[in-house]
């Protein structure tokens, strides 16, 4: 059966129900195909999707290990004296410019001070301080001998001068052997100074022939030159207020010269402001023209002398020409008399006498105790531990060993301390 269709109007031509009813279900699906199409409805854009996160590693339950450094072993470095040692103690007073044509017996002129610095050194001898030889503190460089240096009368601008920056002037003894120790540095820088500070002004101004004037302001000057000395191992020690001889005074008055001594040294170390520094002073007396008091109790009075921080005197000294020289043996020596310390007069002809007899003056060796533990380089039990297993294996040789400022003696197979012959 045929039958007409126009947009949404349908004619069905007679036919059997179950017919007309297939035919409507297929009008009914075209209609819908064919009809105008409904905009779909607006919805919101899906959001991005987040991108896909590589999860890190989680760290391990077990720490990473970070090596142990290993320690490095601690040694000790101790001097060696094969031989018991002794040493030679010079005495200088003041030095001249060079444009003098020679040198007296108490004073240098530069250029001889030169050659002696020179001799000295080329003999293999290095400085020790005093004090540090009369506490037992007998160190110096391996290879070398020992010897003190000593002045007499400070303070001149001869002996101690700075120029405007502050640096010890070469014009000067202790400037000169300054600048002799920046080139030569084993053989080293150290005084033992003895000062009178009552006969003298000091010269605090330089003039065109290299030779030292007073003005206005020398108070200061001295002041600067005494803080440069006591901070440079240029330790200044009491040789009495006039330089008197001590033959000639009574007791009451020698006291009296060693106590305005030290009182006015300590003006001059407060006039810089630098009072701190008298904790560092001594206690030594030098014996003005190497003369004792008359008596016996004149003696005693030295003595007894003690500085204004309290400490007592612990050496006097002596002095005297080349040939009769003596030296001063080491502190724990039989017959060691720190109250008679010999010294020499440092003219040429001593310093040859010393480099001809070099011999006479064992030089220092070198020991490395260790390994040990650094909290025991005062103990004196440890030290001799070390010292008896350093000998023992042949490392280090028997001899009096230098340590922590204490002293031993190996030998046959022990080690002892050895004790001083000092006050």
């Amino acid at each position: 059966c045929r039958c007409a269709r126009t947009p949404f109007v349908i004619k069905f031509c007679p036919m059997k129900p179950i017919i007309r009813l297939s035919i409507l279900i297929v009008l009914l699906l075209v209609t819908a195909c064919t009809a105008a199409p409904t905009a779909a409805p607006t919805t919101a854009p899906s959001p991005t999707p987040a991108p896909t996160e590589t999860p890190l590693p989680q760290p391990s339950s077990t720490p990473t290990l970070v090596p142990t450094p290993t320690p490095v072993p601690f040694y000790l470095d101790a001097t060696v004296w094969q031989q018991d040692p002794q040493v030679p103690v010079l005495m200088y007073h003041r030095f001249l410019p060079n444009r003098y044509t020679e040198s007296t017996n108490t004073k240098l002129r530069l250029a001889d001070f030169q050659w002696q610095l020179e001799q000295l050194d080329a003999a293999g001898y290095s400085l020790i301080s005093l004090e540090n030889w009369l506490n037992g503190n007998l160190t110096v460089p391996p290879g070398r001998r020992p010897l003190i240096f000593t002045m007499d009368d400070l303070f001149f601008a001869d002996q101690i001068f700075l120029d405007k920056a502050g640096n010890p002037s070469p014009k000067s003894g202790l400037g000169w052997h300054w600048q002799f120790y920046q080139q030569h540095p084993d053989f080293g820088f150290s005084w033992a100074l003895f000062f009178n500070m009552g006969d003298k002004l000091y010269a605090n101004q330089e003039t065109t022939d290299d030779w030292f004037i007073n003005m206005p302001g020398w108070e200061d000057a001295l002041s600067a030159a005494i803080i440069w000395c006591i901070e440079h191992d240029a330790a200044p020690y009491n040789h009495t207020y006039d330089h008197v001889r001590l033959d000639q005074t009574d007791n009451s008055l020698i006291a009296w010269e060693l106590k305005k001594n030290d009182e006015v040294l300590r003006t001059f170390i407060d006039r810089a402001g630098r009072g701190d520094l008298k904790s560092r002073l001594g206690n030594i007396i030098a014996l003005p023209y190497s003369i004792w008091p008359a008596s016996q109790s004149g003696r005693g009075v030295l003595a007894a002398h003690l500085t204004p921080e309290g400490k007592p005197v612990t050496a006097i000294l002596e002095a005297d020409y080349h040939y009769r020289a003596a030296f001063m043996p080491a502190p724990y020596a039989e017959g060691f008399d720190a109250y008679k310390i010999p010294r020499v007069a440092a003219l040429n002809d001593a310093i040859t006498m010393l480099v001809d007899r070099k011999a006479e003056f064992p030089v220092a060796a070198a020991c490395a105790l260790g390994p040990m533990d650094p909290g025991q380089v005062s103990d004196p039990a440890a030290l001799m531990a070390q010292i008896q297993q350093a000998v023992a294996e042949s490392r280090c040789p028997a001899g009096v060993y230098a340590v922590s400022g204490l002293l031993f003696r190996a030998q046959a197979g022990t080690v002892e301390p050895i004790t001083l012959n000092t006050p």
